[in-house]
């Protein structure tokens, strides 16, 4: 577009204007116009490349006569330009489209051949962004530049003419309507804690955002990687995260969203979610230390959340000085449900005997905050403690009883409190014990142990054969341990042989049965290889029972040969007893089992510990002296008998298993019923089982076959008036008794 103006003088009416244009130096009409202002417009064609224009003043006219005469007559004016020097037209607004991070700006149809470039502008918010020139290529012009996340932005243009290298600028155009960009990454993420089982996640607003993701996991490392990362959703510019565990780290991070897309990640947050642990709890497997051995610590954390050891610090009182040790555990793997202890090795090497350590641990688990001090403990330090072994003032072999033990312990600095002394075999062997039985010993068994006090760090221990059994031509080893004050122990061993002189020994006995009380006295004697009566020998007597055991009739008999000793219960059909003779200075056992003798007593015998009386005695008579002590009831009549057990055990049944399992306890039950008939004459028997009936402990009980035992007995018999006879029920159990 071109503009022209001339001036007009008074009694001017309008200006008469005519265009030209020229292409190629032709010129061509462009059109004419009148106008009563001093200027007027054109439109210049594209493919002019001059213009001409021609303007007349026209004067107003008055009256001469019959005649419209003008004031005034004028000459036109005629201007010739290059049209190529003009200023290119105003473009339209340009399009706007925005894509990720990338902002296009186009504007097409471009008409005016002038327009050899196109500049654009760029605004975000109320300032400018960016500029850009572009050039005009097939009537258009497209400018991208990268944007930055998050506003809204417009852009206008303007055309340029370039002349001889000078740029002519158009006019700008209007501004395009607004976009929104992707929005930016949020910012100022923060965490706090909603409950013991959710988190509350903020941060703030994002100009561009419809809506918000956040993603959390318990390992940073997770995101884009892991499924285990969880999510959830907000439209404002916070979210509740529930479902949240104790004793953990949980990380965050935020991701705003809009049509365009969505932002960058924010920075990522993390947040503790646990609670202050309790002490934790301490101990050492001593609260004495050997200067020179290492000391372990030991503790556990105590943690509410239920999270593990992070780190953890010990302090360490040493003679009064503090230093706190800090130990990282947060690498430490812990399987599900375990309670880790934890450790920490205290090098002793550096502190001199009588060094007082104080010592207490805090742990701290997910949470930052540590816990309170455990309880503060001490270990007192000492010199190592010893102990000395002498056997026998040197002499390891042992020949004969007396054999010595003496221990002495240190330094004196300590006091031995105990020291325990045991003997352990060498090798496996067979012996018998005191009874006679043959016994298997295992090596490592230990066949002699006791616990003594010290005089003065010092004991000695005197062997005798009574201690235990010793197997000639055997190897054996003393161990030797001292307890001191200090808590701490000191031990060595020695081993000796065992080599005295054997001599055999051949025990017997003489039995006599006592037809009235139904007892046995049983003369034992031994003779040596020589038959003489040898006395470095003592007897024990014992009574074979109807089930192979052995009951201790008496022990420690003097081999006098005139000693005589007695049985109560001897079995009632034969008394079989076994004659054990022990050297005394070697404790060798050698034994003998008597033939059996018959006693052939009919019937049952039962005897209790109650104060013996006749039926038919009276007060001015003499009562009868019994044969035996306490009372007895005997029944030599026709006895049926019989026999039961019940042992103790249960049966289990599994699924899986064809048949139960079954348990055994200790329990045999023994039980019996013995009946038989009395004259109802026998006034005596009656008035015993009457006594025996309301008797309130054990008896011992015997029946003719050989059975003989300690029981509890009930007794039932019924008195029928047409009756000779009464018969009678024993119930019988048996219970745990002497001889």
């Amino acid at each position: 577009m071109a503009d022209q103006g001339v001036m007009i003088s008074g009694h001017g009416d309008h200006y008469e204007v005519q265009w030209y244009y020229g292409v190629n130096g032709v010129w061509f009409d462009g059109g004419s116009s009148s106008v009563k202002m001093n200027n007027a417009t054109y439109s210049v064609p594209s493919n002019a490349t001059k213009l001409k224009v021609t303007v007349k003043p026209v004067a107003k006219t008055y009256k001469s006569g019959d005649q419209d005469v003008p004031y005034w007559s004028s000459e036109e004016v005629t201007v010739e330009m290059n049209v190529s020097e003009l200023p290119p037209a105003q473009l339209s607004a340009p399009s706007v489209s925005i894509e990720k991070y990338n902002l296009t700006a186009k504007i097409e149809n471009i008409t005016d051949a002038k327009a050899s470039y196109v500049e654009f502008e760029v605004v975000k918010g109320n300032r400018v962004f960016k500029t850009g020139r572009v050039e005009v290529k097939t009537a258009r012009a497209i400018y991208i530049c990268p944007i930055e996340a998050g506003g809204e932005y417009r852009a206008r243009c303007r055309a340029i003419n370039v002349i001889g290298g000078k740029d002519i600028v158009g006019e700008w155009s209007q501004y395009s309507s607004e976009v929104g960009a992707i929005p930016a990454a949020p910012k100022n993420v923060k965490i706090s804690i909603e409950s013991t089982k959710s988190v509350r996640v903020s941060w703030d607003q994002c100009t561009t955002a419809t809506s918000y993701k956040v993603e959390y996991a318990t390992n940073k490392l997770y995101f884009d990687a892991s499924s285990e990362v969880k999510s959830a959703t907000s439209e404002t510019n916070y979210c509740i995260i529930t479902g949240i565990e104790q004793g953990h780290e949980y990380y965050f991070r935020v991701q705003a969203v809009n049509s365009k897309g969505s932002s960058s990640w924010s920075d990522i947050i993390y947040k503790i979610v646990g609670t202050k642990p309790e002490p934790p709890t301490t101990w050492s497997l001593t609260a004495s230390a050997i200067i020179g051995d290492p000391m372990t610590l030991y503790w556990t954390h105590n943690s509410q959340d239920a999270s593990k050891q992070y780190e953890a610090q010990i302090e360490l009182t040493i003679n009064g000085k503090a230093n706190i040790v800090t130990l990282d555990t947060s690498k430490e793997e812990i399987k599900d449900n375990e309670t880790k202890i934890y450790t920490y090795d205290l090098d002793l090497s550096k502190y001199t005997e009588g060094a007082e350590i104080l010592w207490r641990v805090r742990s701290r688990g997910v949470s930052l905050e540590y816990s309170d001090w455990s309880v503060q403990r001490k270990i007192n330090t000492y010199a190592p403690p010893v102990v000395t072994l002498t056997l026998n003032e040197g002499n390891t072999a042992l020949t004969s009883y007396p054999y010595r033990i003496k221990v002495e312990a240190g330094p004196s600095t300590q006091e031995a409190i105990n020291i325990n002394i045991s003997i352990v075999a060498n090798n496996s062997y067979r012996t018998q014990d005191s009874t006679g039985k043959n016994v298997i010993v295992n090596a490592g068994e230990v066949v002699f142990s006791k616990n003594s006090p010290a005089t003065k760090n010092t004991l000695t221990h005197v062997l005798m054969p009574q201690d235990c059994i010793l197997e000639n031509n055997q190897s054996y080893k003393v161990n030797v341990t001292a307890s001191m004050n200090s808590g701490l122990t000191a031990s060595t061993s020695a081993d000796f042989v065992v080599s005295w002189e054997e001599i055999s020994f051949y025990p017997d006995a003489r039995i006599t049965i006592n037809k009235d009380s139904v007892c046995a006295y049983i003369n034992p004697f031994c003779y040596d290889e020589n038959y003489e009566i040898h006395d470095n020998v003592v007897l024990a007597v014992y009574r074979r029972e109807f089930n192979g055991e052995f009951t201790e009739i008496a022990t420690e008999i003097p081999n006098y040969g005139s000693v005589s000793v007695t049985d109560p219960h001897p079995a009632m059909d034969y008394a079989r007893y076994r004659i054990v003779a022990r050297n005394k200075n070697t404790n060798v056992i050698g034994f003998t089992d008597i033939p059996p003798i018959k006693v052939n007593e009919p019937g049952i015998i039962i005897q209790w510990d109650e104060e013996w009386t006749s039926f038919g005695s009276l007060a001015e008579t003499a009562p009868e002296i019994p044969f035996y002590n306490g009372s007895m009831v005997r029944l030599p009549y026709n006895t049926d008998t019989s026999e039961s057990s019940d042992v103790d055990t249960e049966l289990v049944e599994y699924i899986g298993r064809k048949s139960p399992v079954a348990y055994f306890g200790t329990q045999q039950g023994i039980t019996g019923s013995w009946t038989c008939e009395i004259p109802r004459s026998d006034k005596d028997t009656i008035y015993a089982l009457r006594r025996l009936q309301i008797w309130m402990g054990t008896v011992y009980v015997r029946e003719q076959n050989g059975t003989g035992y300690n029981a509890f007995i009930n007794v039932t018999f019924t008195n029928k008036h047409d009756s000779l006879v009464i018969p009678v029920t024993l119930t019988v159990k048996r219970v745990e008794g002497g001889i």
